[in-house]
């Protein structure tokens, strides 16, 4: 045999011996896993860094490098071993965690009721001013989310970034006991880090601040008050011109002339259908006559009070038409008289009259006899026949 198929061979049956050992020793010793020991994992990333409970308060997270400094800082401060064993884990953002705005407030605040350590030189009196002006800055966060709750979801929320630097002023003085001038565009930027939906707006000379869902809700308020608004000036203008309809009456005299349609219909309500019908500023109120039509059919159907309703059928309630002899315009009253003479229907004057366009085919008659009485009474007290159309003046 070729001498390197022997230092294959024996190559070979020295790695089967060595894999026989390593499973006869695994065998015997047992694996210890998390699980087998009674060990159990929690996900603190959905809990508060700092209270480890989920709360009623809306969680935030940390993103970046000088709250983890910070939070370092105050729990060196404050030897807390429970907050640096988190820490040292690895960074707040990089892990994910989050907290509650009033949690990281309060820890704040307990860190700077210990008495630190008089400072000796200027890194010192650095040191000392950054965690004051931390401490003021959750001042202000814990602020505008005690706002934003207190107003809820409906109320939106505005704050001006002036008023905010003045209180943060305020906080500064109050922890570090100097007075110190703000930043308001470097105060603007770390609020924006904090809350991601903080949105600002220039008005002039002032800066607004606002969250997008009460952008939202305040563009939907305002759409909601400009429906309300023009509601209340449609029901103004149509008691104006109602008022003005039933203060002026005209009736029947049995003839027409030149001003009776005009005289029939009351400026306001003529000017307002003109309007709609050419437009504002782009009409002539004498001459459109589909303007004085239109205005005659709503004095003559306009009523005072809501009409009754019948029960001729079980699914439509039909309204009892009734017009008042005040309310009647020489338009309907010539259309019934007109179809009358032309057709004698007596249900083509009724289907105009239930339409709104014409005066009803018992006040067609009515008329009619009124008139023919009239003309009698002038033959007997002249003691004359003459044609009813004759005019005084004319020559035949």
């Amino acid at each position: 045999m070729h001498p390197t198929t022997l230092e294959r061979l024996r190559k070979r049956r020295i790695d089967d011996n060595e894999g026989h050992d390593e499973e006869s020793s695994g065998a015997k010793t047992q694996r210890i896993t998390r699980a087998a020991s009674g060990s159990k994992s929690t996900d603190f990333t959905s809990l508060c860094f700092f209270c480890e409970t989920q709360g009623s308060e809306k969680l935030r997270q940390a993103l970046t490098d000088k709250l983890h400094n910070h939070v370092l800082k105050c729990a060196e401060l404050l030897n807390d071993t429970m907050i640096l064993a988190k820490l040292a884990a690895g960074h707040m953002s990089a892990r994910e965690h989050k907290y509650h705005p009033t949690c990281l407030l309060a820890f704040y605040r307990k860190a700077d009721r210990v008495d630190a350590p008089v400072p000796t030189d200027d890194n010192d009196n650095c040191q000392m001013s950054i965690d004051s002006d931390s401490i003021a800055f959750a001042e202000v966060v814990a602020y505008m989310e005690a706002v934003r709750s207190a107003k809820g979801d409906d109320v939106p929320c505005v704050f001006t970034l002036h008023k905010l630097s003045d209180f943060y002023t305020e906080q500064i003085k109050r922890h570090h006991g100097l007075s110190t001038q703000v930043n308001t565009t470097r105060l603007k930027e770390r609020l924006i880090e904090i809350f991601p939906d903080l949105i600002t707006v220039t008005q002039g000379r002032d800066v607004l601040l606002t969250f997008d869902d009460d952008v939202a809700n305040t563009l939907k308020q305002a759409s909601k008050e400009s429906h309300d608004a023009n509601a209340i000036h449609l029901m103004r203008t149509a008691k104006l011109v109602r008022t003005e309809m039933f203060s002026c009456a005209t009736e029947f005299d049995g003839s027409f002339h030149d001003l009776s349609q005009t005289n029939s219909v009351p400026p306001t309500l003529l000017t307002l259908v003109n309007m709609l019908l050419e437009g504002p500023g782009n009409f002539n109120s004498t001459n459109n006559q589909a303007a004085l039509s239109i205005a005659q059919l709503i004095v003559f159907s306009a009523v005072k009070r809501a009409r009754r309703t019948t029960n001729s059928d079980a699914h439509i309630r039909c309204p009892i038409i009734r017009h008042s002899h005040s309310q009647e315009t020489p338009l309907p009253i010539y259309v019934g008289m007109m179809l009358h003479s032309a057709t004698r229907k007596a249900k083509v004057v009724d289907k105009c009259y239930k339409l709104g366009l014409s005066v009803s085919y018992q006040r067609v008659m009515q008329l009619s006899n009124k008139m023919t009485n009239t003309v009698c009474a002038n033959y007997r007290s002249q003691d004359l026949v003459w044609p009813p159309a004759l005019r005084g003046g004319l020559f035949l």
